[in-house]
């Protein structure tokens, strides 16, 4: 008993144990359903949402099938309106209407003219154009960029680009999520199936409180631990739990291996969720309408780039697309494919992710613009002619080009090189900037300063100036010149026009010569001096002449009734006669009598009335103030109003002492005492040293101005222009200098030596007879200097004329017109012998003839009358009889006539004048046109009507060049 009560003990103690395992199992069981039920229950709703969903879409594609457009668009109203002209041809028409969802309103223009059909059918037009528009801006449709390849473009492309793979990271990443979730509950799921296979595989323990031998010595019977276990297997409760628990194991391996779907669809439904609930809306910027359209329209955006990308590349990615893209959108909606987590995960390293990933590895559309990496240098210069080259470089993934503006304005654009060459004229100074670009955008480098050196030219130049001593306003040049960089300038000084000295602290385009004194008289000259180069005005010459103050003169009258007089023989009677009184009224008196200053008394003459009762007194008052140069002007001209002032007090005071007393003249020997009558002042004369004139309001006197001499006549003094054909280069002239023989001035008032133009000479003419000349042409001549046209050649002139000698005579018969006048041959050889004989006669009668015209003939042969001269033969006599008296030619300052000065003419040379022009071109003597000669039939003849045989050295130099003895 006590074993069986033992025995029955440890087998409950085993079923315990056994019970204890089975409520383990059951426990871990319970759960298992748990989890399969919710993940059961997930599943199915969300395979019930998308079933509901696809239905809702059939459902609206029927209802947008069966309806009419009517019940889709409602119009709501229609406006219009006009805006009348002239002319007005069309009516704007506007037509508010609603979509589900969308009120808005679309305006067309339509012609007046148009009937009711043609008005409907545009504002229907129209409407279902703009709904179509709206469906495709707001809806799945959308319609790709033309790339525009500028900035912007690239920005939007890389920007969508960017959206693309953020929203497809957001995916995959809440995919990985998912998965990891699923891993877990892998796990989970194959924990639990491991301790549902060890409760199956569970055995009792070791019976370790049972003594099995104790039993076997007993009951003699070998009780063992399998049979113990296979009796408590046997038990009906744990039987049934066993089957429970290889039901529950079977049912979490099918789990187990439909875990990455469930999951996956789990995954699909929260997608979902997110998307309906707006919290994803857009990929990137642009708009999307749930999950699958999100999918869709990134595959719309990475199609776009690979369209739009150039290159091997791109066409190869764009192959794979639609294999791309239907592994992107099978992560959607797609509820009847088997897809898992694990497959939608490697979708990422095998769809558009990797395509995406591509694009950015091409660094095409999210480049950046191009990189400066070289600048031009800041400053530059060249000079005009030299090769403008500058540079810059950039550094880009794409394609570079460069282009350069200057100021602001296109030079060059498209270059592949960032070097830029032109040859410098003087408008390329400037600032220059060079623009890098690629598709990208463009990026500018700093500013380069470009400047041209330009050799200066001259713009002004000096002139001639004119001013006197002492001005205070000096003397004024003035030169400016343009050249780049500014030029410097500096002024040069010369007495003669050969010799030039700088002129000190002259740095400036203007020159000013205060207070100049005859020193400073002479030619000035600029010297412009730039970068490249230097240059010299033409030389201008600053004439001064001499100036004093005019002198101030007074006349002061007064007369004087006569109260005593004493005649002069009794001036000298001694004892016998009366006592002599004191002259008085004498040139010393006045000076001892007055206070004068600056005031002379230069003069005092006395006048008697007719019938000698009244003495009138004659005095004259000055005062002069010595000019100087060294002080300005405004100064000097106080001092000399002084002077004046001094001089009108003197004349007050003389006036106030004529009126105090009487006084004694002296006349004579007569002496008279006269008694103040009355007293008069004229006008105040003024009065310049000769030879200068009055100027400035008669305050100063000057010399007279090169170009002219001074003239004084009947109290007056002016200065004259010089005559035409004579000159002054000096102020203070009193007479002009002749021109040289054989030239002329063009005009009256020259100054200068050079103002005298050279004659033409012989065998050259001009339209004034004045250099510069023109040779004449061939079989034309001049015999004479100041020649205005050359004559023709004559056959008279042959042999008389050197220029003539080539002029062509009668020319000889041909041959062929000498056998026009031969009478054909009729009777053979003799007679075509004797006609050879006649020709050869005839020839040689015309050579005889010819001789005899060249041969002189007598004057009975010319039909000249008896003692008349043949002009082709002109005899010494000739040309004496013909040639004036030489004079020298003058004027007289004062009654400005001509006066001349007759030589003999024993002095003179016989002169062959046709041969003057074989002479040095400085020797030659003045000639002019030969006169008409009686009788000359054949031409005119020229004679010498004016030769200058003057005295002196003109016979040596005649007979020099003419060989004379």
């Amino acid at each position: 008993d006590d074993l069986a009560t033992n025995t029955l003990a440890m087998a409950k103690n085993t079923y315990a144990i056994q019970q204890a395992v089975v409520d383990a199992a059951q426990t871990e069981y319970d759960d298992l359903v748990t989890i399969l039920t919710s993940l059961c229950n997930s599943v199915q709703s969300n395979v019930a949402s998308i079933i509901a969903e696809e239905e809702n879409l059939i459902a609206v594609a029927q209802t947008i099938v069966d309806v009419d457009i009517e019940t889709l668009i409602t119009i709501d109203s229609i406006t219009f309106g006009a805006t009348f002209s002239e002319s007005p041809n069309t009516l704007p028409i506007t037509i508010n209407y609603m979509i589900p969802g969308v009120s808005t309103s679309v305006t067309i223009d339509v012609e007046f003219t148009a009937t009711w059909e043609i008005i409907g059918r545009a504002i229907g037009e129209a409407v279902l154009n703009d709904v179509g528009s709206n469906l495709l801006l707001n809806r799945k449709k959308r319609q790709a960029v033309e790339p525009t390849y500028n900035e912007v473009q690239f920005q939007d492309k890389c920007a969508r680009l960017n959206g693309a793979q953020k929203y497809l990271d957001q995916v995959y990443d809440s995919l990985q999520n998912a998965y990891d979730t699923s891993m877990v509950a892998r796990a989970n799921v194959t924990a639990t199936i491991a301790q549902i296979e060890k409760a199956l595989n569970a055995t009792p323990s070791e019976y370790s409180n049972i003594d099995f031998q104790l039993l076997e010595s007993v009951y003699n019977y070998v009780i063992t631990t399998d049979q113990l276990n296979a009796q408590s297997m046997n038990d009906p409760s744990v039987a049934n739990r066993t089957a429970s628990l290889n039901k529950l194991k079977d049912f979490l391996l099918a789990l187990l291996w439909s875990n990455d779907y469930y999951y996956f669809k789990i995954w699909q439904r929260d997608m979902r969720n997110i998307h309906d609930n707006r919290l994803i809306r857009s990929v990137g910027n642009e708009k999307c309408y749930g999950f699958a359209d999100c999918l869709n329209l990134v595959h719309e955006i990475v199609e776009e780039l690979l369209e739009d990308t150039p290159g091997t590349t791109a066409e190869g990615l764009l192959q794979t697309i639609p294999e791309a893209r239907l592994a992107l959108l099978s992560l959607s909606y797609d509820f009847n494919s088997t897809l898992t987590l694990s497959e939608a995960l490697h979708s990422k390293t095998t769809g558009l992710y990797t395509i995406i990933t591509e694009i950015f590895t091409m660094n095409y559309w999210c480049s950046e613009i191009p990189t400066i990496t070289q600048h031009p240098k800041p400053n530059l210069a060249f000079h005009v002619g030299d090769t403008i080259s500058i540079d810059c470089q950039a550094d880009s993934l794409l394609p570079v080009t460069y282009s350069w503006e200057k100021d602001g304005f296109l030079l060059t654009t498209g270059q592949t090189s960032g070097t830029f060459t032109k040859t410098a004229t003087e408008l390329d100074k400037g600032q220059y900037q060079c623009f890098a670009r690629n598709a990208v955008g463009t990026t500018q480098t700093k500013f380069a300063n470009v400047v041209v050196y330009i050799a200066p030219v001259l713009t002004l130049s000096p002139v001639n100036y004119e001013t006197y001593e002492g001005d205070d306003n000096g003397g004024f040049f003035a030169s400016n010149a343009t050249a780049y960089p500014e030029p410097s300038f500096e002024w040069y000084f010369s007495r003669d026009g050969n010799s030039w000295t700088l002129v000190e602290n002259s740095g400036s385009n203007e020159l000013i010569i205060p207070n100049p004194t005859k020193e400073d008289q002479g030619w000035y000259r600029s010297k412009v001096t730039a970068s490249i180069g230097e240059l010299y005005s033409e030389p201008a010459y600053l004439s001064i002449l001499r100036a004093s103050f005019s002198k101030l003169i007074y006349k002061v009258s007064f007369m004087m009734n006569i109260t005593t007089y004493i005649p002069s023989e009794h001036s000298g009677s001694g004892d016998s006669g009366p006592e002599l009184p004191t002259a008085t009224a004498t040139i010393d008196y006045f000076r001892k009598q007055l206070d004068l200053k600056y005031t002379t008394i230069d003069n005092m003459h006395v006048d008697f009335n007719v019938d000698n009762t009244v003495i009138i007194v004659h005095i004259y008052m000055s005062t002069w103030y010595d000019y100087k140069t060294n002080t300005t002007f405004s100064e000097q001209a106080e001092i000399a109003r002084m002077y004046r002032e001094d001089l009108l007090t003197s004349l007050d005071e003389l006036q106030t002492h004529l009126r105090s007393g009487t006084f004694w003249f002296e006349v004579e020997g007569n002496y008279y005492e006269g008694a103040h009558l009355s007293a008069s002042v004229q006008d105040p004369v003024y009065e310049c040293p000769s030879p200068q004139v009055l100027a400035y309001s008669n305050f100063l006197c000057l010399s007279c101005s090169p170009g002219t001499y001074y003239v004084e006549s009947d109290g007056r003094a002016w200065c004259g222009e010089c005559p035409k054909n004579t000159y002054t280069e000096e102020d203070g002239q009193t007479e002009c200098v002749s021109c040289p023989a054989r030239t002329e001035t063009l005009g009256n008032g020259s100054k200068w030596m050079s103002d005298c133009i050279d004659y033409c000479l012989p065998g050259y003419y001009s339209n004034n007879g004045l250099i510069p000349c023109t040779p004449c042409a061939n079989l034309t001549y001049s015999l004479v200097y100041k020649a205005m046209e050359c004559e023709n050649c004559t056959s008279d002139d042959v042999g008389v004329i050197p220029e003539c000698e080539t002029y062509p005579e009668d020319p000889e018969p041909t041959k062929s017109q000498l056998l026009n006048v031969i009478v054909p041959a009729t009777v053979g050889g003799i007679v075509l012998i004797i006609i050879v004989l006649l020709i050869i006669g005839a020839i040689i009668i015309g050579a005889v003839v010819a001789t005899r015209k060249r041969s002189p003939k007598s004057d009975t042969d010319t039909g000249l009358s008896e003692g008349a001269h043949n002009p082709l033969y002109v005899q010494p006599q000739d040309v004496l009889s013909l040639v004036p008296e030489s004079e020298r030619t003058g004027y007289n300052i004062h009654t400005k006539e001509k006066v001349t000065s007759k030589e003999d003419d024993t002095d003179r040379d016989v002169v062959n004048p046709l041969f003057l022009e074989t002479q040095n071109e400085h020797q030659y003597e003045d000639m002019d046109r030969y006169e008409n000669l009686p009788g000359d039939i054949d031409r005119q003849s020229a004679v010498y009507d004016k030769l200058d045989v003057g005295g002196g050295g003109n016979v040596a130099r005649k007979s020099a060049l003419f060989g004379g003895k």
